[in-house]
């Protein structure tokens, strides 16, 4: 629990006292960090405790409470001021409401209750504050990332936090490349993850801000005074990122690759230091095993270029862009990959490996999508089959493994009955509903007995078991890109029992749907 601190003002110390045993503090979230018997104690002790709520006697020996009060909130105005007097008084009364004081209590009649109250609404008001700040922090900021507009003196109050020079660190959820939407990698990230990882401090660092963006973590950290320049620092520096990453991975059981930058920027520079965690982002995809990528630009903080003795530590380099050095994707065409295949398959092969080794990740998960995109113009090929591995030679393996699946469907194709690819068809439309043979013969105006014949001597299947053996395909992707729960997946498949869709599940993989994402996230974990 967050506390938040009281501090109590009144030049009588028995009403000090008696306001401190009304209850139980710290058990309701409260914490009196100080009192002062005058108005000199009490604006040293604003400097040294930064109280969230004052209680404010109006009557003090050398300064009127209320005179106090607004002298105190130029120094604090997000401060929650109370105040006390001995007795009901218009003038006083009117002069809390003119400072903006959440409450004018009369000392002689607060009861546990009524001081209770107070409170929550204190509490209340201060979390109606930091909302709105957050709010308004968040609108500057984002502005900045984006460069919607630059940034100018006018946000230094909301975006205060940032005004020293800080590091920039962002944290990707590893997923699938291709097809995982990015409301399904924030679902990996939702916002209750966030306050855990806020109250992650090192020795060296300190979380100043975390930030979803673009279904990512964006994490600034602010360097202590004991930091300092050099090896150390750098080391340091991965310590406290392996930290995040490895907390962020206990919460959501899923695995993250985090990239930072060895030196400080500040909110001029934000959105440049960015844009090069942004292109860097991708790169872990090139080297399996490395989560953690630290993208130098010059030299290291305090001046250490060698960040020598820390393994995790990587140089990522100037980001090539497909468009400064680009690769020749001419063939990747319709007429090309029908007629002469195996020259296709060749060329493809060698484009992909070329890329991967100049560590052109742009230019190489480009190539992988042009081919996608030309296998997707294809009756053969399945559009919710979008789903490739996590590293280049994943995808690289599964981008040849498609294409010359979906181009031997093509040469199949060609000898199935036009009936026989109907029915294939259909049941990829239609997999979440209750498609049926009748269904079908229904649309084709044909006999069902007649068309599961000639649709089983084509495909070597009934109808019913391939509808099955597609759902639990669609199944298997939603286990190893998703946290729906089982009977959730059940229900999108189009298998209303849980139960039955556990059955068929394993009759096909040999796994239930729970062994089958453990071990797919075991598996995900050892390749890291």
């Amino acid at each position: 629990m967050e506390f938040l601190k009281v501090m109590l003002v009144d030049d009588e110390d028995l009403v000090i006292e008696d306001i401190q045993a009304l209850i139980d503090w710290e058990a309701h979230g409260f914490r009196v960090v100080g009192f002062a018997y005058n108005g000199r104690q009490a604006q040293r002790l604003v400097e040294e405790v930064q109280p969230d709520i004052i209680f404010m006697d109006v009557s003090l020996p050398d300064l009127d409470g209320i005179s106090l009060s607004r002298k105190l909130q130029e120094r604090l105005p997000e401060v929650v001021i109370i105040i006390l007097s001995g007795y009901m008084d218009f003038k006083y009364a009117q002069g809390a409401v003119e400072i903006g004081a959440l409450s004018y209590i009369v000392k002689h009649q607060v009861t546990p209750e009524s001081l209770l109250s107070t409170l929550s609404d204190a509490r209340e008001t201060i979390e109606k504050k930091k909302f709105s700040r957050l709010i308004e922090s968040r609108f500057f900021l984002r502005s900045v990332l984006e460069q919607g507009i630059s940034y100018h003196d006018g946000m230094e109050e909301a975006l205060s936090v940032y005004q020293d020079p800080f590091l920039l660190l962002r944290l990707t959820p590893v997923t699938p490349w291709y097809g995982v939407r990015a409301e399904e990698k924030e679902s990996l990230i939702l916002q209750a993850h966030m306050s855990p990882l806020l109250q992650i401090q090192t020795e060296d660092f300190r979380i100043l801000d975390i930030l979803i963006y673009h279904a990512d973590i964006l994490v600034f950290l602010g360097p202590r005074a004991s930091a300092r320049p050099g090896k150390r620092y750098l080391g340091s520096l991965s310590g406290a990122v392996r930290a995040l990453r490895e907390e962020l991975e206990r919460q959501t059981r899923q695995t993250f690759v985090a990239v930072y930058l060895d030196h400080e920027t500040v909110l001029s520079n934000l959105y440049a230091d960015q844009l090069l965690l942004e292109n860097a982002r991708e790169m872990y995809r090139l080297r399996e095993g490395e989560t953690l990528l630290c993208i130098r630009n010059g030299k290291a903080p305090g001046g250490d270029e060698s960040g020598a003795g820390d393994p995790d530590l990587r140089f990522a380099g100037q980001m090539r862009k497909s468009c400064e050095n680009p690769q020749n994707l001419h063939f990747i065409d319709r007429e090309y990959f029908l007629e002469h295949y195996e020259e296709f398959q060749e060329k493809l092969t060698d484009c992909m490996k070329k890329l991967a080794d100049e560590e052109d990740v742009t230019g190489f998960l480009n190539c992988c999508r042009k081919t996608l995109e030309l296998l997707s113009g294809f009756p053969e090929w399945d559009q919710e089959e979008n789903t490739l591995g996590c590293y280049a030679g994943q995808i690289a393996a599964e981008v040849l493994r498609r294409s010359g699946a979906c181009h031997a469907a093509c040469r199949q194709r060609q000898q199935y009955a036009p009936s026989t690819n109907y029915m294939l068809q259909y049941i990829r439309d239609n997999y979440s509903g209750s498609p049926s043979l009748a269904e079908v013969a229904e649309h084709l105006q044909s006999n069902s007995m007649y068309l599961g014949q000639k649709f089983k001597k084509d495909t070597g299947k009934t109808f019913h078991n391939a509808l099955n053996e597609y759902r639990i395909d669609r199944a298997r992707q939603l286990l190893d890109t998703t946290n729906l729960r089982i009977f959730e997946i059940s229900e999108k498949v189009g298998i209303g029992n849980s139960q039955y869709f556990s059955k068929i599940f394993k009759e096909i993989t040999g796994l239930t749907p729970n062994e089958y994402k453990t071990a797919s996230y075991a598996v995900s974990r050892r390749k890291l």
